[in-house]
């Protein structure tokens, strides 16, 4: 029997701290690029700085919640993402192919969620998980989810500056 209730319908509480939690990672994540973009002394041209940028916002938005289940974004909104069963952090894969359904068609996700009657959009029901309300941040990730988002980080802006002929 899962650990948590489905109570709400529409634009609820949970569901504005979602979103407020995507707005501030979304913006952090762009001063980075700003900030790896001009104030550094390595100058791109056009075709460089769009690979390693959308490479950087597709590793983000993919890893995002790899670390104790909550996105910076999330952490100030005082939500996760947990296993529906268990309450516990979701396992690597399931942070991983969640986020990756967001990624592919996140017009879809966002209108599911916005008219989910559990507030859970597709990639949660796809994995069984749901966020819900920071009470305890569960332990730290193991050394080996660090190593597994650093090689997938490392993969996309090398395919990332392959499709575009800049290797």
């Amino acid at each position: 029997m899962p650990i948590f209730e489905a109570k709400h319908t529409g634009m609820n509480d949970l569901t504005k701290r979602r979103a407020l939690a995507w707005i501030i990672d979304m913006l952090a994540s762009a001063l980075v690029l700003y900030i790896i973009g001009h104030m550094t002394p390595i100058r791109l041209h056009i075709a460089g700085w769009l690979s390693l940028s959308t490479s950087l916002q597709c590793t983000y938005l993919v890893c995002r919640d790899c670390f104790a289940g909550a996105s910076p974004g999330r952490r100030l909104m005082n939500i996760r993402v947990a296993d529906e069963h268990t309450g516990l952090m979701p396992s690597l894969r399931d942070c991983i192919v969640r986020n990756l359904v967001l990624l592919c068609i996140s017009p879809v996700e966002a209108i599911v969620l916005l008219f989910s009657t559990d507030g859970k959009r597709l990639g949660d029901r796809l994995c069984h998980t749901r966020v819900t309300s920071l009470d305890v941040l569960p332990p730290s990730p193991p050394v080996s989810r660090i190593a597994v988002a650093c090689v997938l980080t490392l993969g996309i802006i090398i395919a990332g500056r392959m499709l575009l002929g800049i290797m």
